[in-house]
């Protein structure tokens, strides 16, 4: 498991660190922060989703048309537990430069970007990124309808188009909470030497 090192520690305790540090590892992961989201009391929802519309064509006068209707599927869905764990050990965290408080302030802010990074894959790629999370748009739609041959090019890209809102598509967050670090625990672990 890895953790901070004392050499990790020197690179963190420069004079330069009170401007900020430097992030080299920022990605772009928008989703959730621009998305409509909803909170539920539990971990589990039923979703309808509507898989057909009703016939509509044009008809001559006094012909008539035929009755037709939507088609809808409804499925169980389940919230899992997104989660990251940040270990140091004490002795370390005191030696920071700003104390144990300056060393947990940007770490938290780091597992609430790596948690924005990891539902944002999830909302595209769903289960194929990973299996316990939300079902994602990949599995929302039918691929042999949706490619588009770029002719002349190996390259594949994605290009989504997407409505959020109430009746389209929107997080969802169990337990009637949202993404928030948990508390800073001092705990005693046992490392990969057996120490």
């Amino acid at each position: 498991m890895p953790r901070l090192t004392l050499p990790d520690l020197a690179k963190l305790s420069a004079d330069d660190l009170r401007r900020g540090i430097i992030e080299e590892a920022i990605a772009v992961a928008p989703e959730l922060r621009v998305a409509t989201s909803r909170l539920i009391p539990g971990t589990f929802y039923r979703s309808v989703i509507r898989t057909g519309l009703p016939s509509a064509g044009f008809r001559e006068g006094n012909t008539g048309v035929d009755p037709s209707q939507s088609t809808f599927d409804n499925k169980l869905c389940n919230a899992h537990i997104l989660a990251a764990r940040v270990d140091c050990e004490q002795a370390i965290a005191d030696a920071f430069v700003d104390g144990p408080e300056g060393y947990q302030a940007p770490e938290a802010a780091s597992v609430l970007e790596a948690s924005y990074r990891k539902a944002d894959a999830q909302f595209y790629y769903g289960v194929d990124n990973d299996p316990l999370g939300l079902p994602g748009l990949v599995a929302s739609y039918e691929a042999a309808n949706m490619t588009v041959d770029a002719e002349g090019t190996n390259a594949l890209a994605s290009v989504w188009f997407v409505k959020f809102g109430e009746r389209d598509v929107q997080f969802v967050s169990g337990e009637n909470t949202v993404l928030k670090p948990g508390d800073w625990r001092i705990e005693s672990l046992t490392g990969e030497n057996g120490k």
